[in-house]
């Protein structure tokens, strides 16, 4: 089973991170639960083919739904994409200020991203652990 909730992140949080959170997080008990479904998975059969569109990429989520799935880090994926979008609306102090926003933002997901590699590399990338070789004579109770 995949660990879908990120690693803390190692900078102390500020005010402003913190009221983000408890927004993020108030708001997604609020609503009514996710409409997405979850992810099942099951062995491939011999004689299955992989249906065309299994290697599509799936379509980012919207902001709306980020929130809706709790998971933060797709909270600030969500939150760039839309930075982004509405960044070349705007001008002056606004422009700026979503300019700084963008870069804070960008830098939270690379450290969020860093730390969930860095586990992973840590936790040997979930694969299975390889035997070591039994001795009996280490386990004997009359050395």
């Amino acid at each position: 089973m995949v660990n879908r909730n990120p690693p803390a992140p190692r900078k102390t949080t500020t005010r402003k991170t913190a009221t983000r959170k408890a927004a993020a997080r108030k708001t997604a008990t609020t609503r009514k639960a996710s409409s997405r479904k979850p992810t099942t998975l099951r062995a491939v059969g011999k004689d299955e083919v992989v249906p065309a569109n299994a290697t599509e990429k799936a379509r980012p989520l919207t902001l709306d739904e980020a929130i809706e799935g709790g998971i933060y880090i797709e909270i600030l994926l969500a939150q760039r994409r839309q930075i982004a979008k509405d960044i070349p609306n705007e001008k002056g102090p606004a422009k700026a200020a979503l300019h700084r926003q963008l870069a804070l933002i960008s830098k939270e997901i690379q450290e969020l991203k860093a730390a969930a590699e860095e586990e992973a590399a840590e936790n040997g990338n979930g694969g299975p652990t390889p035997d070591e070789e039994f001795d009996p004579d280490e386990f004997s109770t009359t050395g």
